[in-house]
């Protein structure tokens, strides 16, 4: 796995935000070998299985265990996924009550990967994973003559494939050929009894897209890479109501091609490297070209001081939105949505940071410094739950601070501490006021961190503290005004600091013969610590003002058990 917070390459395109790139093994197993794992939520087994001397199999599978038993472990994380949604809420109306009873959570994963070395100079790589998961509970109303009941329920799936084809036609040169698809799922059907109603919501996204790159070492120190993209994505909206008869469906279709190529320089000892990449991008809806350019410096001052400057441009044409915070049962609120030109922009982003690192006898000491400018952001995909909530409306934000990171590695012990500074404003030139701090705008961040090796044994530990979220607070006067809530200045206040105690240990040994093991313990939030971590306002029943405040997991023992063969 690999994050790229900058420089990002530019074969990779779609998303201002880092990337997060992860990756199973490439290469042909020559020897069988096997796992399996479980712990107080899931249980997994995975398998890598030659199929003569040229090609192999990756097979791994994950599923829930909440079906069979549930455990202490798995009522937490429960109540802190499904809290204040429809899956826990219980509804009074007038002489009737509605209950929800008799959940049903459980998700599983599948991953395969089929490898064939057609030559030694050819390779063929097949790809395919699968997860899902589904929710589904039970409403009891009760009125005078009779009782009713309904079964509500949510799933949620994705499905993808791709398959890559590399030849490598000599020592300097290589092509690769790749076609990907990838199908994400959201339904949920939502019973209201007492209203005699039926909501049924979907959300899809179709994404396909082919892939052609050259790779060419010009020497030892100096390569060159480029190729083409064609990728159509596809996103499809749909709300239908029995009661009153409404139904709307939205789906929109774009079709983008993009050009890349990238120059790669390091030296013989990596004191220097320099990564400087372009991609052009034709977004055929829009008419709109799109030129973005990446960078990536790192120069040695001396043999324990580095420094690094990185840049890019990027874009991305799907955004995830909230139309209301009770959309897909409350699970989850927020629905994918495609660029159209108008109201939904495209998002495009700049950043530049500059770092120095120091590496010498056992410390690591790195200090970076970002600035991050953000275009076409929709409020609606902010998650805003003050006075701008059912606003629509688009602008940008930006983001600056520094990153500060200490590490020492000892004989036993590995010790680290970092150190986040980061001021974030929005600014929205048709809501008033117009610049305010940003909903994700964390101010102050800090880890500490350790584990502690010796033979067979492992103990690990962190402290996690932060400054609490952006809030928004009513007028303590007139909280309502004209049956609405009556807001003070957005984001103008924060939510008591978080701070969470983490400690975890595992232990190695032998089965037998080719037979090892882990048995792991860990314990989430040790001190249990109430860390509210989101407060909002809502209008009850009784047209009061009440405060919602949503809390992270409290105290949460786990255990593991792992063998490999």
């Amino acid at each position: 796995m690999t994050l790229t917070k900058n420089g990002t390459s530019a074969q990779l395109t779609d998303g201002v935000s880092s990337t997060i790139d992860i990756r199973s093994a490439k290469e042909v197993d020559r020897q069988a070998s096997f796992g399996a794992g479980v712990n107080l939520i899931n249980a997994d087994i995975f398998g890598k299985i030659p199929i003569g001397s040229r090609s192999s199999v990756q097979i791994s599978a994950r599923r829930s265990l909440a079906d069979l038993f549930q455990t202490p472990t798995y009522k937490q994380y429960f109540d802190r996924a499904f809290r204040d949604t429809d899956v826990t809420n219980t509804t009074v109306f007038g002489d009737n009550t509605t209950v929800n009873s008799d959940e049903e959570f459980n998700f599983h994963d599948v991953g395969l990967k089929f490898l064939y070395d057609i030559t030694d100079k050819d390779k063929l790589r097949l790809n395919f994973i699968n997860g899902y998961n589904s929710i589904a509970y039970e409403e009891n109303a009760t009125f005078t003559d009779r009782i009713e009941s309904r079964t509500s329920s949510l799933t949620q799936q994705t499905i993808a494939g791709g398959l890559v084809y590399k030849r490598q036609w000599n020592d300097f040169f290589s092509t690769t050929a790749q076609f990907y698809a990838s199908l994400y799922d959201l339904d949920a059907t939502n019973f209201d009894i007492i209203n005699d109603q039926r909501l049924i919501q979907e959300n899809k996204v179709l994404d396909t897209g082919l892939k052609l790159s050259a790779d060419y070492a010009l020497s030892e120190n100096l390569s060159l890479s480029g190729g083409y993209q064609f990728y159509e994505i596809g996103v499809n909206n749909l709300q239908d109501v029995n009661n009153p008869v409404f139904r709307r469906r939205i789906k929109e279709v774009l079709r983008i091609h993009a050009g890349f190529a990238q120059a790669t320089y390091s030296n013989e000892d990596n004191s220097s490297f320099a990564s400087l990449g372009v991609r052009l991008t034709r977004l055929q809806k829009f008419g709109e070209w799109l030129l973005e350019p990446r960078l990536s410096l790192r120069q040695a001052l001396n043999e324990v001081l580095f420094v690094t400057l990185q840049g890019e441009l990027k874009h991305q044409t799907t955004s995830q939105v909230i139309d209301f915070q009770n959309d897909f049962l409350g699970v989850e609120q927020r629905r994918w949505v495609l660029a159209n030109g108008s109201d939904i922009p495209i998002t495009k982003s700049k950043q530049l940071s500059l770092g120095t690192t120091f590496n010498h006898n056992g410390w690591l000491i790195d200090l970076t410094g970002f600035y991050k400018d953000v275009n076409g952001v929709i409020t609606s995909s902010q998650g805003f739950q003050n006075q701008f909530q059912f606003i629509r409306t688009s602008g940008s934000y930006d983001a600056y601070g520094a990153d500060l990171l200490l590490k020492k590695r000892l004989e036993n012990f590995n010790v680290w501490a970092s150190y986040s500074y980061m001021n974030s404003d929005y600014e929205f030139s048709e809501l008033t006021p117009s610049t305010f701090p940003n909903n994700f705008d964390i101010t102050h961040a800090v880890t500490l961190s350790g584990n502690y090796t010796k033979n067979q044994f492992s103990l690990a530990s962190s402290i996690n503290w932060r400054n609490g979220r952006r809030f928004t607070l009513i007028n303590e006067e007139a909280p309502i005004l004209e049956g609405n809530l009556n807001f003070e200045a957005p984001n103008a206040t924060t939510l008591d600091d978080f701070l969470r105690w983490d400690l975890s240990s595992t232990y190695r040994f032998k089965l037998g013969d080719g037979v090892r093991a882990i048995a792991g313990i860990s314990v989430w939030n040790i001190l249990n610590n109430q860390n509210v971590v989101n407060s909002y306002y809502r209008i009850n029943d009784n047209d009061e003002a009440v405060l919602v405040e949503q809390e992270a997991l409290g105290i949460t023992p786990n255990a593991s058990f792992r063998i490999f063969f």
